[in-house]
């Protein structure tokens, strides 16, 4: 009997348009059945192609019981919510929704810092999560590539890392250093006002 299918994601990094490739690959045998599982997801900037493809031999049965597990983009999937609650998340500015979400915001930080108080790890990780929901609620909000704007950021904090030893430079208080040449995030591209 099948009961999960594993898969191991490799993330490749390359410049240009193509920002991320994971290539997923999973095989495990089920009686006498081999079944494989491999797939390409591939980012060219706002577009997202998904290419999933099972082989199954012995036991077309086994279709059924296979689950490709969601792949995670809760920039897409915030943006689907919001369309449903008849929001805009496209890109446009909307100012009455943003202020919304901003107050959204600063009243799920007071949830967070209730239940650190209370040392409630249950409401302190549903606070964390409502924090990250509401934040992209206000991203999309204002018109922002919320993607872009994010790979562009984890690209510039990348950059802080030593290549020598894969590590950070960091001061006595913890704080990372900047190494020399680094340079911050350019994000005006990414506002529609930009554009």
């Amino acid at each position: 009997m099948l009961t999960q299918l594993h898969l191991a994601y490799i993330p490749i990094r390359k410049e240009g348009k193509i920002n991320i490739i994971l290539i997923s690959t999973s095989s495990l045998y089920n009686n006498d059945s081999l079944i494989s599982a491999w797939g390409v997801f591939i980012n060219l900037h706002l577009t997202h192609i998904y290419i999933f493809m099972i082989s199954i031999f012995n036991s077309q049965s086994l279709f059924n019981q296979i689950r490709i597990p969601h792949m995670v983009n809760p920039f897409s999937d915030q943006k689907q919510f919001m369309k449903a609650c008849d929001q805009t998340a496209d890109n446009e500015m909307n100012a009455e929704q943003y202020d919304l979400y901003r107050k959204l915001i600063a009243e799920e930080v007071c949830e967070l810092e209730d239940s650190v108080k209370n040392n409630d790890r249950v409401e302190q990780l549903d606070a964390l999560i409502d924090i990250l929901v509401v934040t992209i609620g206000a991203i999309h909000s204002m018109g922002a590539d919320a993607e872009g704007a994010w790979n562009e950021v984890l690209q510039t904090n990348l950059a802080k890392i030593d290549p020598q030893t894969g590590k950070v430079t960091k001061r006595d208080d913890g704080k990372v250093l900047k190494p020399e040449g680094w340079k911050a995030p350019e994000l005006k591209p990414f506002l529609s006002e930009f554009k």
